[in-house]
């Protein structure tokens, strides 16, 4: 989870899980199962804006209007340059859906070089 540093000025850091439904959430609409951010235990947080597309979820939590929820690779560059400060890292959630993730491909005696090489690079990408 992300934030812009002048949205955390604003309304404060959360310390805990509990402390987001005190804030604006920025989530994705359409994935039901991205729609409702679950951590450990029966505590579900559900976004108050929300987009079907993460580049708008990403460009809102640039603009300061909310936490968002995203993939390391959608944000990384955006930490490095300090214009996203992570948040709750501590915390993971749970069953979200996004832990798995699986490349599909016609097994051959000799995987191709090429194959390999994007999943190398896909990989450290993804979090995974």
């Amino acid at each position: 989870m992300v934030a812009a540093p002048g949205y955390l000025e604003k309304r404060g850091i959360p310390v805990e899980p509990w402390e987001l439904k005190q804030h604006d959430l920025i989530g994705f609409s359409g994935v039901k199962v991205l729609n409702k951010w679950p951590f450990s235990g029966d505590n579900l947080i559900s976004p108050s804006i929300t987009s079907s597309n993460g580049e708008t979820v990403r460009q809102l939590a640039l603009q300061g209007n909310g936490i968002a929820c995203l993939s390391g690779f959608m944000v990384n560059k955006d930490i490095e340059q300090g214009k996203l400060i992570p948040i709750l890292e501590e915390h993971k959630l749970t069953n979200t859906g996004r832990e798995q993730v699986s490349a599909v491909y016609y097994r051959s005696s000799s995987p191709a070089k090429k194959l390999s090489a994007f999943i190398d690079f896909i990989q450290p990408r993804l979090n995974l």
